[in-house]
């Protein structure tokens, strides 16, 4: 848990993005919910990413 500020807020800050990959699994990760962390999750470009499995991720409460 990092509660630090950024001087640039970025809406992927605590999550994964996936780029020019292929068979990538992304499971059972923990995140926890923070107001500097809004938008937890896996994010991926459709053009050039292939077979990305995500799955049993779940967001906890502090």
């Amino acid at each position: 848990l990092n509660p630090t500020g950024r001087c640039r807020e970025l809406p992927y800050r605590s999550a994964f993005f996936v780029t020019h990959s292929q068979n990538i699994k992304i499971v059972n990760n923990r995140y926890q919910e923070s107001s500097h962390a809004p938008h937890p999750g896996v994010y991926y470009d459709e053009k050039s990413v292939s077979d990305l499995v995500v799955g049993g991720n779940t967001i906890i409460s502090p």
